[in-house]
């Protein structure tokens, strides 16, 4: 089984190496990672999930790594330095565009029960009608990864993800 690894959005040490030991959860300036960790990047494989849900064991064992990201206990003041980490459901960040997808990677994994639970715990959390409302990055307009287009995708029930030859449309969250 696949466990957390570095992403390639990690810097290597230029010698095709990387930093050991290697810290998933290590974030920041100065850090491999600067806008998230490897509990948020790992999942960023809009391009071939099914060779992600493959690297890592097969559907249940996917999708129980995904349970680890959204149940383990995170101290958010860990990230106080890192201004794109915000939003914290355990390792999910969803104040950051690399998270967003992750809630909906159950579905591809055959649970989609399992992305509606995570859905519901997303938007009963990481949006409210006030200033603060939203939590982290919506500064991108339109772009479907950023928060406010996130939400409305959830809410019709067709969020999806796309890739040059195919389009994978998820079963969202019902509005009730």
């Amino acid at each position: 089984m696949c466990a957390i690894r570095k992403p390639a959005s990690c810097a290597g040490l230029g010698n095709g190496q990387f930093r050991e030991p290697f810290a998933p959860d290590f974030a920041g300036y100065g850090s491999d990672c600067t806008e998230g960790n490897a509990w948020q990047y790992s999942w960023y494989v809009p391009q071939d999930v099914a060779g992600l849900i493959s690297a890592f064991g097969g559907d249940a064992r996917f999708t129980a790594k995904l349970d680890q990201i959204f149940d383990a206990k995170v101290d958010p003041a860990r990230f106080e330095d890192v201004e794109d980490i915000t939003g914290l459901i355990g390792w999910y960040a969803h104040g950051n565009e690399p998270g967003h997808l992750i809630a909906y990677l159950c579905d591809y994994a055959g649970r989609p029960w399992k992305t509606q639970q995570r859905l519901k715990q997303i938007m009963d959390t990481q949006y409210a009608p006030r200033p603060d409302g939203l939590s982290g990055n919506d500064d991108l307009g339109p772009r479907p990864g950023t928060s406010s287009p996130r939400w409305a995708f959830t809410q019709w029930r067709r969020p999806a993800t796309s890739t040059r030859s195919a389009v994978h449309s998820c079963r969202g969250r019902p509005f009730t």
